[in-house]
């Protein structure tokens, strides 16, 4: 008897998605790994210096949640 009747697994739309995810998710991973830098170097500078994120960082709750967020990091690092 097959196996795959009793997985109840007969949609065609979650195999698909399935199918597409696995046979996608090298190429998509490696062009991340190649993109995050860019990333890191070239667009992450230009959205901390952008004028409505200096504005909002201003906030006081907010700021008390980068404080925290810093606290928590150097902690777990330190």
């Amino acid at each position: 008897m097959p196996f795959v009747p009793f997985t109840k697994f007969n949609n065609t739309l979650v195999a698909g998605g399935l199918a597409s995810g696995i046979i996608l998710w090298l190429p998509v991973f490696f062009l991340f790994l190649l993109l995050i830098p860019v990333y890191r170097n070239k667009i992450s500078p230009k959205i901390r210096e952008n004028k409505l994120v200096q504005s909002i960082k201003k906030l006081p709750l907010v700021s008390a949640l980068i404080k925290a967020v810093a606290s928590a990091t150097d902690a777990n690092i330190g």
